[in-house]
């Protein structure tokens, strides 16, 4: 039996004045739902450089970008391809928030809206991989 392969995902927890930013992403399959940004490696792509050319991407603008400590990671349950995502801890100067078009909207979630995560904001799901990774990095900042 061939050994399973598998993808790596990484995503940005950027965490300012204990509120983390959320991108909204249309799927045509499961509707909206929210997310960290970031996305999958490239071939030959290093970890670091994947995630800093993820969040140029989706979001213009952005500048100063510290890259921390991995604070989750998770198998995506239900990816085809065996996707795991790495979380990273990133410090960003993001004067004005500016998504691509990958994105529908964006939002600043503090550990207040934790609690209404799992239902959705605006009708949009928060995966539970991603609401752990969250609450790691608000429960973390201080």
């Amino acid at each position: 039996m061939a050994p399973k392969t598998f993808q790596i995902g990484v995503k940005g927890l950027i965490v300012v004045n204990g509120r983390v930013l959320l991108l909204k992403r249309a799927d045509a399959e499961t509707g909206p739902f929210w997310e960290l940004p970031g996305g999958r490696m490239e071939e030959g792509e290093a970890i670091e450089h994947t995630l800093r050319r993820e969040l140029d991407e989706e979001l213009p603008g952005i500048t100063e970008i510290v890259i921390g400590q991995v604070l989750h990671a998770a198998l995506v349950p239900d990816d085809a391809g065996g996707l795991v995502l790495l979380f990273y801890r990133v410090q960003a100067n993001i004067p004005r928030v500016t998504i691509s078009a990958e994105h529908l909207a964006y939002t600043w979630a503090s550990a207040a809206d934790i609690l209404t995560l799992p239902e959705g904001i605006d009708g949009a799901a928060v995966q539970p991989f991603t609401l752990t990774a969250i609450t790691l990095a608000l429960q973390s900042v201080g």
